[in-house]
């Protein structure tokens, strides 16, 4: 089975662009401020029965979530059987319910705008049914039996989901489309997802936007230093001191820490590639940028 990644090269060059960008992120974040990592995919990843497609939530490199598709027709052709699932891994979770006469696992369809939070009840299986749907095969219009929470042919659904990363917990949601208008050959869409950054925030479902950062905010040249990501270096031009300089993972793990950073500098991280944040603190002021690494 091909593995129909959504971290392509054509995001890892779009994340890279936005990265160490002026007002990518507001100075002196806190925890009750929403750091939103969006990623429309584009074109579109299809789980189609022989293709799957491995969600990584916050481009670590690590695959978060697996969605799967199994097509078929019952034993008199009498049906056309559409089934989608969804697989959890390393211990994240998706919004659902737990059948515990069955042993089953069906995701929830979450409404646009609703909070994914702590409040919600998450399901952590590694076989989840998103929707199972049999079809008259004479007529398509009509469902006679359906299994889970979210329906074939009923458009863009969201999924909300749980993210733990370096003992933090985080929320997103993914849009979907079980599609099955393709005359018999159904297919699972992702169409774009998205991170809540800070840890314990909850996140709308569709939410897509970062804060505007606040006034008064200085940029790069203000602080007095330049920097910019090229692999897995971070390389800086300070004209003026940098009183401290803390590289964190999105799970809020530092990963590298500077003091008193003056001149030229290059700082070498031999770390997973994925999305970091770096604070800057001078005298005239806090800044935090977020860059890429490969």
């Amino acid at each position: 089975m091909k593995k129909n990644s959504t971290l392509s090269d054509k995001l890892k060059k779009r994340l890279k662009a936005y990265s160490l960008t002026a007002g990518a992120l507001a100075a002196g974040v806190t925890g009750a401020d929403a750091q939103i990592l969006y990623t429309d995919v584009d074109p579109d990843a299809e789980a189609d029965g022989v293709d799957s497609v491995f969600l990584d939530l916050n481009a670590d490199g690590i695959d978060d979530f697996k969605f799967y598709v199994n097509n078929g027709a019952t034993a008199s052709n009498a049906y056309n059987v559409y089934r989608a699932f969804a697989s959890a891994r390393n211990n994240n979770a998706i919004v659902g319910t737990y059948s515990s006469s069955g042993g089953y696992s069906y995701p929830y369809a979450v409404n646009a705008g609703d909070t994914i939070n702590e409040s919600l009840t998450f399901q952590n299986g590694t076989f989840q049914t998103i929707g199972w749907d049999y079809f008259y095969y004479t007529n398509s219009s009509t469902a006679p039996f359906t299994f889970g929470n979210v329906r074939w042919g009923s458009g863009d659904q969201y999924l909300g989901l749980r993210l733990e990363v370096d003992g933090n917990t985080h929320y997103g949601w993914a849009r979907i489309e079980l599609d099955n208008t393709g005359g018999g050959a159904g297919v699972m869409i992702l169409k774009d997802y998205a991170l809540e950054l800070t840890p314990d925030l909850g996140i709308p479902a569709g939410d897509t936007a970062y804060p505007a950062p606040p006034a008064g905010i200085a940029d790069q040249s203000e602080l007095g230093y330049n920097m910019f990501a090229t692999g897995n270096e971070i390389r800086v031009n300070a004209t003026e001191t940098i009183d401290r300089m803390t590289v964190t993972s999105v799970g809020g793990k530092v990963v590298a820490q500077l003091s008193d950073v003056r001149g030229n500098k290059t700082v070498q991280l031999g770390t997973a590639s994925g999305v970091y944040f770096v604070r800057v603190e001078t005298a005239k002021g806090t800044r935090v940028e977020k860059f890429y690494i490969d």
